[in-house]
């Protein structure tokens, strides 16, 4: 990323639009979901949480550059094109921040005005997941039995987990305590954990998330707490690699 200000959406720079980023970013803090119950004869009432946070608005202001070549009009339709392609959830990294990453869309429409200027001023709508996640989170590495994950975040993360399963005899995977033990009626192949998603699934789509997940206490993909995570496995895992996607609370 170049020391211009710009935000980087769906892998393109803004710069390749000429928009750069204005200061004044407001930061916003997601709310947490409560439900309250009213008790009659009890003052005030009883919240119980759901365990997840709402989606932030955003509002990035940025300048449009007006190029010779095209009217004002022209422009906008090509970075509308460009900004809700494609509809769902897409990485937005902003050079202010750049070792994070939004998980975001932008579907609102903006404003703007002084169509004689060289220069635009506006602000884009954006849609935020509650949390945002180091770019570094995203890298896969590999991971040897007993060894130490450290959280560099105070939010939990749900890494993606990938293994060779030999399928001779059943297996386990052991985080932080928790084991994940794998039949060998489950079949030799690739597995994958897919803790954000809540899936395992052998290769070839073979769903074996109720075989994996389900515990004593309820469904529990791996966590990756805080501080430290010790990582355990048998000798039927091989070629075990950890995607942590380390995140935090968004802004």
């Amino acid at each position: 990323m170049t020391q211009e200000p710009q935000f980087i959406w769906n892998g393109v720079s803004s710069l390749r639009y000429h928009i750069r980023l204005l200061e004044g970013l407001d930061y916003t803090v997601p709310e947490e979901v409560l439900q309250f119950e009213e008790i009659a004869g009890r003052q005030g009432a009883i919240p119980y949480s759901e365990e997840r946070m709402r989606d932030i608005h955003k509002q990035i202001p940025i300048e449009i550059e007006k190029q010779a070549d095209q009217t004002l009009p022209q422009q906008l339709r090509q970075i509308i094109r460009w900004l809700r392609t494609p509809r769902g959830y897409t990485k937005l990294i902003l050079s202010t921040n750049p070792n994070y990453y939004y998980e975001a869309i932008c579907h609102g429409g903006f404003q703007t005005t002084n169509e004689t200027a060289s220069w635009v001023d506006t602000s884009l709508p954006f849609r935020c997941k509650p949390v945002m996640y180091r770019l570094d989170g995203d890298l896969s590495r590999a991971v040897t039995d007993g060894q130490v994950l450290t959280n560099p975040e105070s939010e939990p993360a749900l890494p993606i987990i990938t293994f060779r399963f030999s399928g001779t005899a059943d297996g386990t995977l052991t985080v932080n305590g928790r084991q994940y033990r794998f039949a060998r009626t489950i079949g030799a192949g690739l597995i994958t954990l897919d803790s954000e998603k809540g899936i395992a699934y052998r290769e070839g789509q073979v769903n074996i998330s109720n075989q994996v997940f389900v515990q004593t206490d309820g469904y529990r993909p791996p966590v990756l707490e805080p501080g430290d995570n010790t990582i355990r496995f048998t000798t039927q895992l091989t070629n075990v690699q950890i995607t942590p996607r380390w995140r935090a609370i968004a802004l």
